[in-house]
């Protein structure tokens, strides 16, 4: 279960630091980094695409992949619009993108979670690709499916306390 108060004090009392961590994360973004393997590569570009253009689009953030392990060093200048948008967000905002970045190793999926464009499990999908595109291949590891089905229910959560938050002033 997902501690949100606890978060939201720690984050509160942690704030510049939090936004300094997420803003260095994004550049090692899940979504960042493709595949070499066409197959794989396809599934990327039809679900992870719309997602890069939709914040090209709706925030500015311009985020160049990579099929290697090296970070594209256009990136940098994006962080700066990246950075600007973390600090226009309200604690309950920011306490739900980071729970969220830090199950899916995507800051930028945390933002279409946090801002309402993904579901919990859309996000979810988009965030394991290649590991459930390998599970089907290959079969099923047991202890990473219980792994994914908790970050699932944390995901789930989260989506909770967003749509809460939303009714509620902070």
């Amino acid at each position: 279960m997902t501690d949100t108060k606890a978060a939201e004090k720690y984050i509160s009392q942690n704030k510049d630091f939090i936004l300094t961590t997420l803003s260095e994360f994004v550049l090692t973004d899940t979504i960042l980094f493709w595949s070499d393997k066409p197959e794989i590569k396809t599934l990327q570009l039809q679900k992870w695409q719309p997602v890069l253009d939709w914040l090209g689009i709706t925030y500015n953030m311009h985020f160049c992949t990579t099929e290697d392990f090296c970070l594209p060093q256009e990136n940098e200048r994006t962080c700066e619009v990246f950075s600007a948008y973390l600090r226009t967000l309200s604690l309950k905002k920011l306490t739900a993108l980071y729970l969220a970045a830090t199950n899916m190793k995507s800051p930028l999926l945390a933002i279409a979670m946090v801002e309402q464009k993904l579901s919990a499990d859309e996000a979810f999908n988009l965030a394991f690709l290649e590991e459930l595109y390998q599970a089907q291949l290959w079969g099923k590891d047991e202890a990473a499916e219980n792994l994914r089905n908790k970050i699932k229910e944390d995901l789930s959560e989260i989506e909770d306390y967003i749509k809460n938050g939303m009714l509620c002033a902070d």
